[in-house]
């Protein structure tokens, strides 16, 4: 299922701690479970991490002011 703009934050981070679990269950077992296409895909995942964290940083030292976005829900 496609992430949606207004919530992308939200449903990565918990995609996120999935992967963290996964990769925790591996390193205690030392054993990895997983596809040759998951394996492959971790360090882009990683790298990307590494950016977000690099880009939040930033955020968080430029007082970057939060503007709520419309999800275009009718409420």
């Amino acid at each position: 299922m496609p992430t949606l703009s207004y919530c992308a934050f939200e449903n990565t981070s918990h995609d996120l701690e999935i992967c963290v679990e996964k990769l925790m269950d591996a390193v205690d077992t030392r054993t990895a479970d997983w596809s040759e296409y998951e394996a492959m895909a971790l360090p882009d995942l990683v790298r990307q991490a590494r950016t977000l964290v690099m880009l939040y940083d930033k955020f968080v030292t430029m007082k970057i002011e939060y503007v709520a976005e419309d999800d275009g829900g009718d409420y």
